[in-house]
Order: structure tokens, then sequence, then C-alpha cells
């Protein structure tokens, strides 16, 4: 359960972008329940930076030991799936949508309505049943036609 109340925790921490003011909405007993279980695990699908400043902030912030382990998506998907009921970690933290909907529907992610969802950008940031909120957008890749570069020759 502690685990469960862990996750909740930084999940609401990442979707309220971190604001002073959203961190009062944060419910005191759910920080004091974490604060008490003391560590968080974090499955990292973004980019090694931005993951190890969120780890720092949210560890900075509420005294909890935080780690983290970078994998991909698929990867972190996989790992999920062979834990399934005994998960090692607490948090998915980033990555693309596709795993995340897959794990869902798989009853491997607990959903939760994040007390700022109403503030996302648009509602392709979010999944309809709150298994999952966007943080970032990032370009995954380039295709090239090489043949109509040279069509076009460029």
């Amino acid at each position: 359960m502690m685990k469960k109340l862990l996750a909740l925790l930084l999940a609401c921490l990442m979707v309220v972008g971190c604001a002073g003011a959203a961190l009062a909405e944060i419910d005191p007993e759910l920080v004091k329940a974490a604060q008490e279980e003391g560590e968080l695990v974090v499955y990292g699908s973004c980019e090694e930076p931005y993951l190890a400043a969120a780890a720092k902030h949210f560890e900075d912030l509420y005294g909890i030991k935080t780690y983290y382990q970078r994998l991909s998506t698929g990867e972190v998907q996989a790992k999920i799936s062979s834990e399934a009921g005994n998960p090692s970690g607490d948090v998915w933290f980033g990555g693309t949508t596709d795993p995340y909907n897959e794990s869902a529907k798989a009853g491997l992610l607990m959903a939760y309505e994040a007390t700022n969802a109403a503030d996302l950008a648009s509602d392709m940031y979010r999944d309809a049943d709150g298994y999952w909120y966007g943080i970032y957008k990032g370009i995954l890749g380039f295709m090239v036609n090489t043949e109509e570069l040279q069509r076009l020759g460029l």
C-alpha cells in the first residue's frame, strides 16, 4: 500500500510540474505516509538528465530517498510485465504512450486523477481513465525519402 502512496505522490508532483502553489494541494496525509515508507524507486524512460533532476527534486522536497533506473519505454513495459503482482519499482516516469496504454489494459498500472490535470494544455496529454499524464513531447527520429530528395535535387 505504501508503494502505491509513494507512486501517487511522485505522479502528482510530476503532473503539477513541481510548482510551489500546486504543492500545497498534495494531500499532507499522503506525504506523511510516503515519508514513513522512506524510499521511492522510479523507472524512468525520459532523458537521463531530466529523470535525475526530477528524482533529486522530489527527494529534496520530501526527504524521501529516491532511486531511479533509466530504461527505454519498452524495457520498462517488459520489466513491469515480468514483475506483475510483485513490482520492485513504484513509478514509471516518461516515455511513449503506447506501452502505457498496453500496460493499463493488462492491469499493470494504477489510475489516479491528478489534482492539476485540468491545467494540461490538451486532453491529448492524458489518458481518459487516468493511467498516464503527458509531461513532455519529443522527437523520436527522422525519416528520409532519399528518392524524393534526389528527385527534388536536394
